[in-house]
């Protein structure tokens, strides 16, 4: 086992991608800490973010030429009462 990758906030999830690139979901993740997908190519420097709010499960479908990511977001919003039931699924 070798680590690719570090510097994540709160990671819940990842999937690889056909063509190797491998997505991570940060629950607490980016510029305000409400999430975000980070994208990294193992052994190279590609390193891109998505804001998302909080996403949760990713699943990438597809083949090398023609994929998509699909990511659940929202899986932890807090509400005056506690979790609230708002999640959505984006691809």
């Amino acid at each position: 086992m070798r680590l690719v990758a570090g510097g994540f906030v709160g990671a819940t999830n990842l999937a690889l991608g056909p063509d190797g690139t491998i997505a991570v979901a940060e629950m607490f993740g980016g510029a305000t800490g409400a999430g975000q997908v980070t994208l990294i190519k193992p052994w190279s420097s590609y390193r891109k973010s998505l804001a998302l709010t909080s996403p949760g499960a990713l699943e990438w479908v597809g083949s090398r030429h023609h994929s998509k990511l699909y990511v659940t977001t929202d899986a932890f919003v807090l509400g005056a009462e506690g979790p609230q039931p708002i999640g959505s699924c984006r691809c």
